[in-house]
């Protein structure tokens, strides 16, 4: 029986495995950088998107459950939060947030992190929607992968919400 057809889940297991994950592989590449030397906004993007498709693999919804079960996931909205510069020869590293979860829909925040100083570049917010790739329409979350988001989200609902969890975009002014 593999971990996504179990029917208990050791949601702290699964917290941990998803904290060590290596995202070694998403590097800033010369072309990613803008006129100001620095990771172009719309780079910040990619990578924080290359790093949730990571994570979403590591929880069962990768590209073999995608082709295997015609189930996938599509973004709804995200919000992208930049927070510090970062350059060619940054190191990265990610952490993933489940902040909270329905039927057919995931509330997460990744955060970029320089993976040798540990400081914060940028952090995205994001809701994605559970789709039937064959239909392209929404659908539940097939039980082994709810069951999986459930026990990951009990383990993230016991630590402090990002500071940046939930904002809306407006114009901070002093009055």
């Amino acid at each position: 029986m593999s971990d996504l057809e179990e029917d208990s889940i050791d949601g702290l297991r699964l917290a941990q495995e998803v904290a060590a994950l290596d995202y070694s592989s998403l590097v800033i590449r010369d072309d990613y950088l803008d006129r100001n030397g620095h990771l172009n906004t719309g780079y910040y993007a990619v990578l924080i998107d290359r790093a949730a498709e990571l994570t979403f693999r590591a929880l069962g919804m990768g590209w073999a459950r995608i082709r295997e079960a015609h189930v996938s996931q599509f973004s709804l909205t995200s919000r992208l939060i930049h927070y510090r510069e970062v350059f060619r020869d940054s190191p990265l590293s990610f952490s993933f947030r489940m902040l909270d979860l329905d039927d057919k829909r995931v509330h997460f925040f990744i955060t970029m992190l320089h993976a040798r100083e540990g400081w914060a570049a940028a952090a995205s917010e994001g809701v994605s929607m559970c789709i039937d790739i064959s239909k392209r329409r929404s659908m539940a979350w097939p039980p082994a992968i709810k069951r999986r988001l459930e026990a990951l989200l009990a383990v993230h609902r016991r630590s402090e919400l990002p500071k940046d969890a939930g904002q809306r975009v407006a114009m901070r002014r002093a009055h």
